[in-house]
């Protein structure tokens, strides 16, 4: 699916892919103001970082190898 320029589509929606949940696409979901697109965004980004864990401390473990 091409990415439209949409909100938020979840789960590969109009992005065409997995979404990657960081700071432009929380901000830029927050600017649209659509409450629908943000609950579905916090449900998303929460489920995932519940699989995926701390990327900050995944950040820092990479860059203490990096460093080594």
């Amino acid at each position: 699916m091409a990415n439209t320029g949409g909100g938020y589509g979840g789960g590969g929606g109009s992005y065409g892919g997995p979404v990657v949940f960081y700071g432009v696409v929380i901000s830029d979901c927050i600017k649209r103001g659509n409450k629908e697109e943000m609950k579905k965004l916090l449900a998303d980004a929460k489920k995932h970082h519940q699989e995926e864990g701390d990327l900050g401390k995944a950040i820092k473990e990479l860059e203490a190898a990096v460093n080594k």
